[in-house]
């Protein structure tokens, strides 16, 4: 009987939990099922609207020029006005610097004075060779009479009838006539030379006038074209010596800019622009764009890039030279 128990009570405490485990699984709660739902993706809608686009590249330039004008002095002289200032915007024809004209005055007179007299000595030559041509025939005339003499008092000598005397005189007169017909030809053939030389002297005056009436001019300096100026150098009352650089500026229209293309475009716009294609550029200049357009490519290049030289679509006024972009 005890090993029936022993035997039993084993099978009895599984059978216990395996009954409480089914009471325990048929009265626990059940959970409601779970709902489906699909992911809601968030968008973004945007209109298409076709246009012609081209890639962009980021490009730093510089403003430059071409065409600084260094005005300076003709020649030594006093400032007598400054008419502009660093900044001021010109206009072709506009007065910049004045030079005291009575600097430049005294000097004119002066090779004026030179011409006056070298056109008189020129008339002077002149009516001197009129007057040896006129006198070399009468003192041909001389000689003739004067051999003629001499030839008589030869004859009388011959003939025991004149006095040597008489025959010396005659052929020192022949003599010093015939001095005086050889120097009068002499003069007449050295009349061209004399009167070319004359005229040299002239044209050496009149050329030494020419260039003292252009610094006349250029005493007063005006602005070639529409420009602006980007340095005065003197003040009224300065002296200045020829050459001294009085006023600078540059032309508006002449301004451009450069910038650095890398390599790996470089063929590329080289034959864009040998195609022809145009390439716009815009720059940002006080905060509004500026129109640019690759005009070409500079003549020198390195293993970083070329430059790219780039013409002024917009008003270049808004720009000032040496200013990046």
């Amino acid at each position: 009987m005890r090993k029936v128990v022993k035997f039993a009570l084993p099978l009895l405490i599984v059978a216990a939990g395996v009954g409480a485990f089914a009471v325990l699984k048929s009265t626990r709660p059940q959970p409601e099922p779970l709902a489906v739902q699909e992911r809601v993706w968030r968008v973004e809608v945007e209109r298409a609207v076709a246009r012609r686009l081209a890639p962009e590249l980021v490009l730093y330039g510089r403003v430059e020029t071409s065409d600084l004008l260094r005005a300076a002095a003709s020649a030594t002289a006093w400032v007598a006005e400054v008419a502009v200032r660093d900044g001021d915007r010109v206009t072709a024809g506009q007065v910049l610097v004045r030079l005291d004209e009575r600097d430049f005055r005294p000097r004119i007179a002066q090779v004026e004075a030179q011409l006056a007299e070298l056109q008189a000595e020129i008339e002077s030559e002149r009516n001197r060779h009129e007057s040896d041509r006129r006198a070399l025939a009468q003192e041909r005339r001389l000689l003739a009479l004067a051999e003629e003499t001499v030839a008589r008092q030869r004859r009388l000598m011959t003939q025991k009838l004149g006095a040597e005397q008489a025959l010396d005189e005659a052929e020192q007169a022949e003599a010093m006539q015939a001095l005086a017909v050889s120097k009068r030809e002499m003069d007449l053939a050295d009349h061209p030379s004399r009167l070319r030389a004359l005229e040299a002297r002239l044209a050496d005056a009149r050329a030494r006038l020419d260039e003292l009436l252009l610094e006349l001019e250029r005493a007063t300096v005006r602005a070639p074209y529409e420009g602006l100026v980007t340095g005065v150098e003197v003040t009224e009352g300065d002296q200045v010596a020829n050459g001294d650089v009085l006023v600078t500026l540059y032309a508006l229209g002449r301004l451009e800019v450069r910038a650095r293309i890398p390599a790996p475009y470089q063929g590329e716009l080289g034959a864009a622009l040998a195609a022809g294609e145009p390439l716009a550029a815009v720059a940002e200049v006080g905060g509004a764009p500026l129109g640019l357009v690759l005009d070409r490519l500079a003549g020198e290049a390195d293993p970083s890039g070329v430059d790219g030289l780039f013409r002024i679509a917009g008003d270049p006024a808004r720009l000032r030279l040496g200013q990046q972009l």
